[in-house]
Parts: structure tokens; sequence; C-alpha cells
């Protein structure tokens, strides 16, 4: 199977106005399961310091969270709105450190989860609806199959280039075996 031509041409476009990012540092987690971590930082018009962390898992899948810095010790970091309205440069810029993974890897896959915010079900949350509505409207589903689960407020995107042998299968099975999840991916698909 031939290598795919380039990143998703629309990302080009949506990805223009994110901020400056550099990326701090990656380490390994030996234990099962492995665990690659990339670390990047960038600044948002405020000042405040943002954090992105991507983690590799097999079958080149990364999944991509992010906080404020100041919030990065905190259990409740991925569930708090900074109240900042910088949220579309934001999405941009994560979009940007995405395409740059995509970009040393052509067959790599991402996932990511919308996590609830205080008092919120965390089945279907507000940012779940606007990660999917945004992902769904500029990642093209010829190079990637999107496979949304309200239901756990999580989203894959699969690549479809690459080449392994039952990957849905083998990344639902990976991460059933790794977070709580009973169900895999795509089995709810409706939003």
């Amino acid at each position: 199977m031939g290598e795919p031509k380039s990143c998703l041409p629309i990302l080009d476009v949506m990805f223009q106005e994110g901020f400056k990012f550099t990326k701090i540092n990656h380490s390994q987690n030996p234990s099962p399961p492995p665990i690659v971590t990339y670390n990047y930082a960038f600044r948002g018009k405020t000042g405040k310091r943002y954090l992105v962390i991507v983690e590799q898992y097999d079958f080149y899948v990364y999944i991509v969270k992010f906080c404020l810095q100041e919030r990065k010790v905190h259990p409740d970091r991925f569930n708090i709105l900074t109240g900042l309205n910088e949220c579309s440069r934001i999405l941009t810029t994560i979009g940007a450190i995405m395409k740059d993974f995509y970009n040393k890897n052509p067959y790599v896959s991402f996932g990511f989860l919308g996590s609830p915010l205080p008092g919120e079900k965390a089945n279907n949350t507000k940012r779940f609806r606007a990660y999917a509505r945004v992902v769904s409207q500029m990642i093209s589903p010829v190079d990637f199959e999107h496979r949304p689960s309200p239901k756990h407020s999580a989203y894959l995107l699969l690549n479809i280039h690459n080449s392994e042998p039952d990957l849905f299968a083998k990344v639902t099975q990976m991460f059933n075996q790794i977070y709580p999840i009973q169900e895999s991916f795509g089995v709810d698909q409706t939003s």
C-alpha cells in the first residue's frame, strides 16, 4: 500500500491561526501498557501556559489531552473550563500538533475524550460534542475512519492507510484492557 499524499488539505486551512508550541520532552513507561508520552506547551493570548500531553500506544495510536499548566496536578485538570475564550485557537494548536505527528508518520491514528464538566454526566459531554463537530468537519473520511462513541464521550480517528490487519478490533481490545470501557468505539454511533 502506498503512502498517503500528505496530511489532510483542510488541516492546512484550519490550522493557520494556532499558538506557537514547543516540545518540552518525552518519556517512556515500560510497564504494561508501554506508553510513550510527549509533552508540549504553548501560551495563549492571555499569557497563560497550556500543556498538551500526547500518549503513544501500540499500532501508532496517539491519545491527545490538554490542560492549563497551573492545573496540571489537579485531579480535575481536564474537567474545568478556563473561561479565557481561547477555545478556537487552542483546538487549532492541538490540530497543528496532531498534524506534526501525522507528517512524521502518515500511519498514525488519534483519539480523544471530551471530559465532563463538574456535575455533567460522562456520556455525550459538551466537550465531546464540540470536539466531534470540529473533527467530523475538518478531518476527511478519505484518510481517517471516524469512530465516535458518545456513550463514552470518546472519539477515535483510525488511519485507513495503516495496514495493520483488524486495526479497529485490536485498538478496541487494547483500550478495553487499559480503561474500564465495556463497549468498543463506534458501537453507539448516534450523537
